[in-house]
């Protein structure tokens, strides 16, 4: 099957999954310095930082940077990309960060004080190889070892994993580890596409359970892929997304999966479901559908 029958024909699934991430916790051995927990961790004491409590004006560049205000927060690139001969290849590259102290205003000497840690996970997906690669970083936002800024223009980055505005519409997104890597450039197609009500996107029924949440659904992009010694040029699409909040999550709400999908007519849809601890589905899930002249039309 080669790629234009694979665009034209099928839905594009960017991503199927039950989002994840990690957070600055204290260890329970001396060797751990970090615990894993899943997105319900979102409900836990958000003392101090700021909710989502009211639609909001968006601003860009700049609401595509940071908001430390927030004690969560996350910037996720998916993509599908094909070599010349139509060979398929997904990637993701998701930087995420978690506030860990809202005092902010605290003064303190050393360099390597932080109230923020960001971490970064990198995958490659190979179809034909049946291969997923995958990767993950994390580092305070001290010393420049990672953070995001958009005073002129939006730049996201852990070490040397990095997204780069070029101008208003263009991307550079590049990620490397020893074994493969990527070298992207993404073109704007639609501008961002505000989620839920104009940005607000409520998960759960107490008030702050939700986020501000918008997306770039149509992303056209080539560049490389590289696995080993074998360099791929590739072309296709990607999708952002670009959430904040403090506690999104209600308490009887343990899991939240995620559906991006693009279309050969130039439309989107995105779809999320909240999982809920009797196994039932929340109320609150939501969806959106982005048509070609980037209006937009809620689904549920």
């Amino acid at each position: 099957m080669n790629k234009k029958l694979v665009i034209n024909l099928s839905i594009i699934l960017l991503i199927v999954a039950v989002l994840s991430f990690f957070a600055f916790s204290s260890p329970k051995k001396a060797e751990e310095k970090f615990v894993q927990f899943d997105l319900t961790g979102m409900n836990a004491s958000t003392n101090g930082f700021d909710k989502a409590l009211s639609k909001r004006i968006f601003k860009f560049p700049k609401d595509f940077g940071k908001h430390e205000e927030f004690q969560t927060e996350w910037w996720y690139y998916t993509g599908n990309l094909f070599d010349s001969v139509g060979r398929h290849f997904g990637y993701q590259l998701t930087f995420f960060r978690r506030g860990i102290d809202s005092k902010n205003n605290v003064f303190r000497e050393s360099g390597w004080a932080t109230n923020q840690i960001y971490f970064a996970h990198f995958t490659i997906t190979d179809t034909e190889n049946e291969t997923h690669l995958q990767k993950e970083k994390m580092a305070r936002s001290a010393l420049n070892l990672a953070g995001a800024k958009s005073e002129e223009l939006f730049e996201v980055w852990l070490y040397d994993w990095r997204v780069e505005q070029k101008s208003e519409n263009e991307f550079q997104v590049t990620a490397s580890t020893d074994d493969f890597s990527i070298n992207l450039t993404l073109i704007d197609e639609k501008g961002p596409i505000l989620q839920g009500d104009y940005g607000l996107s409520k998960k759960g029924d107490q008030s702050g359970n939700a986020s501000y949440y918008f997306s770039q659904t149509r992303l056209s992009t080539n560049g490389t892929i590289t696995i080993g010694k074998d360099v791929h040029s590739v072309l296709g699409f990607s999708w952002m997304d670009h959430e904040f909040g403090s506690s999104t999550l209600g308490e009887n709400q343990i899991g939240w999966d995620w559906f991006s999908l693009q279309f050969d007519n130039n439309e989107e849809m995105m779809l999320f479901q909240i999982r809920q601890e009797d196994n039932s589905i929340s109320k609150n899930s939501s969806g959106i559908l982005v048509k070609n002249d980037s209006t937009t039309r809620s689904i549920g």
